[in-house]
């Protein structure tokens, strides 16, 4: 299960949407110009011209509503980048397909330990659910970061001495580690000396770049399976506090588009969002981003 079926699950597509707009004058451009090719030999009795225009108008706003409603209904979108295909969907990420490289977010520390004492994991994230689901293979997990080759000869960056709780070796953001079962841990978050997790949007860019390098390194063409990085997580430190969840997933696609890696088929990017969080997303917007960037 890739996707959500249900139809319960809506996008954030609001009536006079601008894309949407667009594309109704251009039907309704075309819709007029023929009906005025038409008229040139057909001249419509004057008393059926008002019932015609009338009809006329409510074709058109019946087919804008039903436009509307396919755009907010829409569950899934992709995106070409060159050779490279990129899907957007509403999901879960544990339920992604077996061989599906499957990304999570861990903080610079690749913290393991979660409890209420430390909070240093919250048990309702992305990282808290798979930390949940391995909690009887914490120790294989520490060791795979502590034996990483890759991990602590190129993204080491030092050793943390002041930390009181938590791991005190710090990774370079966007560092990936391959895991058991196809899954792969990144460095997603910078943590303060509290604790908590903040970042500047400079920082965050530059870790999804890292990242998207580090998954050219080691995806094997193997399709992979990402969340919208740092939604309802990270804090922005620089003016950007106000970041929504949209903008995330667009800087996630813009960052992927401008570092020419390539992702051939049958290999894919697969980006999945927060099922019960899909009110909070406009996938029609997306296609312009393929076009035109941000």
């Amino acid at each position: 299960m890739e996707y959500i079926e249900s139809g319960f699950f809506m996008n954030k597509v609001s009536f006079f949407d601008k894309r949407l707009l667009k594309k109704f004058w251009q039907i309704f451009s075309v819709i007029g110009g023929i009906v005025s090719f038409v008229l040139l030999f057909w001249d419509i009795p004057k008393k059926y011209k008002i019932n015609f225009l009338a009809a006329t108008l409510v074709i058109l706003l019946v087919y804008y509503v039903i436009a509307w409603i396919f755009a907010k209904r829409q569950k899934r979108v992709t995106l070409k980048f060159g050779e490279s295909n990129v899907d957007v969907y509403f999901g879960d990420i544990f339920q992604s397909k077996k061989d599906d490289l499957k990304v999570i977010s861990f903080n610079e520390y690749f913290d393991t330990k979660m409890d209420e004492q430390t909070q240093l994991i919250s048990p309702g994230t992305i990282n808290g659910k798979f930390i949940e689901k391995h909690k009887k293979n914490i120790f294989e997990l520490d060791e795979t970061f502590e034996k990483d080759v890759h991990l602590n000869e190129k993204m080491f960056i030092n050793i943390n001495k002041e930390r009181k709780i938590g791991k005190k070796k710090r990774y370079h953001l966007g560092a990936l580690v391959k895991l058991p079962d196809n899954y792969l841990a990144v460095a997603g978050s910078k943590f303060d000396k509290d604790n908590k997790a903040n970042i500047s949007m400079r920082e965050y860019i530059g870790f999804l770049l890292t990242f998207w390098s580090e998954v050219d390194r080691i995806y094997n063409n193997q399709s992979v399976v990402i969340p919208v990085f740092g939604s309802g997580v990270l804090r922005f430190t620089d003016g950007y506090a106000g970041a929504t969840s949209q903008e995330l997933l667009e800087i996630i696609i813009w960052t992927f588009k401008i570092s020419r890696i390539k992702i051939a088929y049958p290999s894919r990017i697969k980006i999945v969002v927060f099922e019960n969080q899909s009110d909070m997303y406009n996938l029609y917007k997306l296609k312009e981003i393929e076009r035109d960037g941000l």
